[in-house]
């Protein structure tokens, strides 16, 4: 519980408990006053405000939930999905404090980026004994396909990120620096999407600098690189990503989206005469700029790692060619060495003629003998990391010696000593600790501060006004989100008023730079194909499913007809296993195995398709807003609620059918009517073809439909018993039945409806095959004077046969072929 303020004294200052010895407090100065930047927003919140941060989190938490947020954690070769940790509280950096780190860190980018220039070029810095041969050429990070190869402009960094935090006495120091594909600016965003619309009147009345356009110079500089690229063309840029499995896919689908570049995989991009294409439904698409999420040894398998199936063949190629705008330039990974920091004061003097404005930690690479035997003697107070970041094979946790018993420390000495250059000493930086809240009040927590520079058109690099904290909420010496840490907003004080500019909450934040429509991938298309089939299929099959259990609540009194063709039909659309007995002998084993069945995802059942949704969902997450995800998880809910009872299990299918309908309405009603739409709608199409020709086939014939209960289980798995009764006032003939479920173009549900739309929606895919369109030219019934019950099903076998040929010749000429989650049964 949090202590009451003493009359005049802010609750944030009574609360608070201290932070622990030898570290700096950012929240109050050496006489316990809070410092004037949290006094301000102390003031500006007020006491009542501040003791509802229980309530702040609980939004948070939720906001994260309804996002559906996450990080990927890697543990024993299984992934697990996290849903993403945000503290309310900001971490507040005042304007002197961020003029400091902004020139500091810009000095760096471009220091680091002259460092690429020579290690790939004259290599002078090697020659002069600047930075150790031994250590950049022996490092995994240092790739050889890449010298002589020069980016664009010279530009090897358009974006990097620094990790930055204060020591002791209140000195910024560099912790580390991301040079690869440095994560975070997703993750930065929405954070900042979440914590201003907590505390607007704060964000407002504080002047904290938006992040906005930091993102539109990362795109518009991206093209501007690009343009002498593409001449005459509008540039083509996309976001290169790993996939669901990336463990911050996240961060990169929502990227792509705010930033309006279509992300892709290596599955997606060609090489062909030394440009790099991207494989969509109209043929290939040159792409002129890449911003990459995955790292460089992954990047191209015939020069860098060749067991790599996440990168594009021939990539360094188009490099050496000078044909594409790479976001970061592959080689980079040795500069993220901690061993790198060590020597980075006396090449600044050599490249730049200055001093580092920003030190980095003191390091001594053990690989130099001189430098391990200065620190020998001192080895107990220094944090021990491996030289090697990144790359598990010659990886390992930081050691922090201080923590080590004596035997303990006396074997890691052992132990640098037989492999000394896979070792490097930092001196030990207690981190300063920042206010935090926790469920016993205002906490506070070792920081960490994640910060971006990105290149402008001067051959400068500006610093992102805000950045990714990250806090230790278990060990206060790790921090580490995939070790239980969490994150906060970064704000950033302005020394000037800032007018006019757009706020960050806004997704609408960043001009449209190509007037044409996104290219549809052809990864994303089969994505987005399957998506329709296994959505409509789950609608069909939740139909049946729950007429299924009403027939096996009546016992006896089901005609042996009607139990004999449902059952079958059942069997057919994998509901119940071949050998279950069926509701004529049994309706109790029948309904046992029917809800067996529905939940287990092995089976192409209920839970089969929902795990198929969720899967292309997630590899089309760009395309869709978070609600689809939240909508998944209600109907997982809806399917685990599947009981003994049947009545009850039928109030569950309702809600799964409930949140399926919500799912596909958000579909409908939320996006653009372009290819992407054009692709789910014929999965749709095509899937409820095969689904009701497959009910038609069974459930049609003249003994099956003798009594009004087959007519109204046959209405209710095509969904139009209340059409069928408005129409009809409950008169239940066969010519009826067939002029509203086959020829009636104005039921969605009929056979003649499906196929026009499928005709409609097809006619935009580009280039179709003869076979195609062969094929097409079938999609008709025919006269309804000669579609009597006799022909029916026969006929509904033929529509049933050609559903299945439409979607393999699709498949065949449009789709790059994924495996995962895809059956034509």
């Amino acid at each position: 519980m949090m202590q009451a303020p003493i009359a005049g004294e802010s609750c944030l200052s009574s609360a608070a408990a201290p932070v622990a010895l030898g570290h700096f407090d950012e929240l109050r100065d050496s006489s316990m006053q809070l410092r004037p930047i949290w006094q301000r927003f102390a003031d500006i919140l007020g006491n009542d405000q501040l003791a509802q941060f229980d309530r702040h989190e609980h939004t948070i938490t939720r906001a994260i939930r309804h996002h559906a947020i996450s990080y990927n954690v890697y543990q024993d070769q299984a992934s697990v999905s996290r849903a993403w940790s945000l503290n309310p509280l900001p971490f507040l950096v005042s304007a002197n404090d961020w003029k400091h780190i902004a020139d500091g860190l810009s000095q760096r980018a471009m220091l680091l980026n002259q460092i690429l220039i020579d290690a790939y070029g004259k290599q002078s810095l090697l020659k002069e004994g600047l930075l150790p041969a031994a250590l950049v050429h022996a490092h995994p990070g240092y790739l050889r396909s890449m010298y002589g190869v020069t980016p664009v402009n010279n530009l090897y960094l358009p974006v990097l990120a620094f990790d930055i935090a204060r020591g002791p006495d209140g000195q910024w120091w560099v912790v580390s620096q991301r040079c690869q594909s440095p994560s975070g600016l997703g993750y930065m965003l929405e954070n900042r999407h979440l914590i201003a619309k907590l505390f607007p009147q704060a964000f407002k009345a504080m002047n904290i600098q938006r992040l906005a356009d930091s993102y539109r110079q990362l795109v518009q500089n991206l093209i501007r690189l690009a343009i002498p690229l593409a001449q005459d063309e509008a540039p083509r840029l996309a976001l290169l990503t790993a996939g669901p499995w990336s463990e911050t896919y996240f961060e990169h689908a929502y990227l792509a989206a705010y930033l309006g570049l279509p992300l892709v995989t290596g599955s997606d991009l060609i090489v062909q005469g030394d440009k790099l294409y991207l494989k969509t439904l109209q043929g290939l698409q040159r792409l002129h700029g890449l911003l990459r999420r995955i790292d460089d040894e992954l990047l191209d398998p015939l020069e860098l790692r060749p067991d790599s199936s996440l990168g594009v063949p021939g990539l360094i190629q188009v490099l050496r060619a000078k044909a594409l705008v790479l976001a970061n330039a592959p080689g980079s990974g040795f500069l993220e060495s901690p061993a790198v920091q060590g020597f980075l004061p006396a090449i600044a003097k050599r490249l730049l003629g200055e001093d580092l404005k920003i030190p980095s930690l003191h390091s001594w690479w053990c690989g130099e003998s001189a430098a391990f035997e200065a620190i020998e003697p001192l080895l107990k107070t220094q944090v021990i990391k491996p030289t090697y970041t990144g790359f598990k094979q010659k990886s390992f946790e930081p050691i922090i010696a201080l923590n080590l018993a004596k035997h303990e420390l006396a074997q890691l000495r052992e132990k640098i000593k037989q492999r000394p250059e896979q070792f490097t000493a930092q001196t030990y930086l207690p981190f300063s600790q920042t206010i935090t809240w926790q469920a016993q009040g205002f906490v506070p927590k070792t920081a960490l501060v994640r910060v971006f520079a990105i290149a402008n058109p001067k051959g400068q690099w500006d610093l992102v006004p805000g950045g990714m904290t990250r806090i230790a909420n278990v060990d206060p010496h790790v921090v580490s989100i995939g070790q239980g840490g969490s994150t906060l907003d970064t704000w950033v004080e302005s020394s000037s008023i800032q007018i006019g500019q757009e706020s960050d909450i806004s997704m609408s934040a960043l001009p449209v730079y190509q007037a044409r429509s996104r290219p549809v991938s052809s990864r994303s298309a089969e994505h987005l194909f399957w998506l329709g089939r296994y959505s409509e299929r789950a609608e069909h099959l939740g139909r049946l499913a729950k007429e299924l259990l009403l027939m096996s609540s009546q016992g006896d009194t089901l005609e042996p007809c009607l139990a004999k063709a449902i059952t079958a039909l059942a069997k057919a659309q994998a509901l119940v296993d071949q050998d279950t007995p069926g509701l004529a002998q049994s309706t109790a084993v029948f309904a046992r195995s029917l809800l067996a069945k529905l939940a287990d995802p092995k089976a192409l059942s209920l839970g089969f398709c929902l795990a198929s949704i969720d899967v292309n969902l997630k590899s089309t997450r760009d395309l869709f807003p978070s609600d689809h995800l939240r909508l998944i998880q209600n109907m997982r809910d809806a399917i685990q609620k599947l009981g003994d009872s049947s009545l009850a299990s039928i109030d569950s299918l309702d809600e799964f059918s409930l949140q399926l309908a919500a799912l596909q309405g958000l579909q409908s009603d939320r996006m653009t009517r372009d290819l992407s739409w054009r692709l789910l709608l014929i999965g749709r199409s095509i899937e409820r073809l095969i689904c009701m020709s497959e009910t038609i086939v069974y459930m049609c014939h003249q003994d099956v439909l003798q009594s009004s209960r087959a007519f109204e289980a046959l209405l209710n798995i095509f969904d139009s018993i209340i059409t069928y009764r408005v129409r009809y006032q409950g008169d239940y003939k066969a010519t009826a039945l067939v002029e509203l479920l086959i020829i009636d173009e104005a039921n969605p549900r009929a056979i003649a409806a499906i196929m026009a739309q499928s005709l409609q929606a097809m006619a935009w895919l580009p280039n179709p095959s003869e076979m195609f369109l062969e094929a097409q030219h079938k999609l008709k019934i025919p006269a309804p004077e000669i579609i009597g019950m006799r022909e029916l099903s026969g006929l509904a076998m033929q529509w049933s046969v050609l559903g299945r040929e439409l979607s393999d010749l699709i498949g065949a000429q449009y789709f790059s072929h994924i495996q995962t989650f895809r059956t034509n049964a």
